[in-house]
């Protein structure tokens, strides 16, 4: 008999119960948005890339894909046309929406840990994971870079690295905290730990009277230089 699946095993669905071309349509609005371009400026600026200029009811019906109405099948050409218009990389218009905005379909009572695990899928979809996307990735720009104008590949390299070097110490940042943290935590475990040592020195010089203080003193701090 299959096991009834937990509340805790369901997962939310990708892009916070979004397709896709949701998604894209949303973070379409985002860059305008955040360009403080109108919806006529943005027609403009994309017609260059598109190769044909868009109607400011063709951009609203886009951006309003996230809706859920009339969703916008957008092709790989828009998506790159998108990217050159705003400058933005083509992963900008893949990024996770707020998973507690009002368009998500998030149930309300989704633990932080299902959101968690649910986000590390979708950055892995999009940035690839540590086992096998990122390293074929990176096998694939290789190939890619060997063949490019070296002017070209230096300038290439050192914003592939720029991104990889972002992406590592935003994990390295999540994972250990902050050093100064760290500094501080081992401070206290070294004060405890001899506080600790101090009283064990006194218990033993009480249940042994042959024995001082400072003999068990010496002889823990020999153990711990070992």
């Amino acid at each position: 008999m299959k096991k009834r699946r937990t509340n805790e095993d369901r997962q939310p669905p990708l892009f916070w119960g979004l397709t896709p071309n949701q998604l894209v349509g949303h973070n379409l609005w985002q860059a305008r948005s955040e360009r403080g371009w109108t919806q006529a400026e943005a027609a403009e600026a994309l017609e260059p890339h598109l190769g044909v200029r868009w109607t400011v009811a063709q951009v609203s019906a886009a951006e309003r894909s996230i809706d859920g109405t009339r969703i916008r099948q957008f092709t790989a050409d828009d998506i790159v046309a998108f990217a050159q218009a705003f400058e933005l990389p083509v992963t900008y218009f893949f990024l996770p929406t707020n998973p507690h905005a009002t368009w998500t379909k998030v149930e309300p009572d989704t633990s932080i840990g299902q959101l968690n695990r649910t986000m590390a899928v979708m950055i892995d979809l999009i940035f690839g994971d540590a086992n096998t996307g990122a390293p074929l990735v990176s096998s694939r720009l290789h190939d890619v870079m060997s063949q490019m104008d070296p002017e070209l590949f230096s300038d290439a390299q050192r914003r592939i690295f720029g991104l990889a070097r972002q992406r590592l110490l935003a994990v390295v940042g999540r994972a250990v905290g902050s050093f100064g943290d760290w500094q501080k935590s081992l401070r206290s475990m070294a004060d405890d730990l001899a506080e600790l040592s101090a009283d064990a020195a006194e218990v033993v010089a009480r249940s042994l009277p042959e024995v001082s203080e400072a003999d068990v003193a010496a002889l823990l701090a020999g153990e711990a230089a070992k």
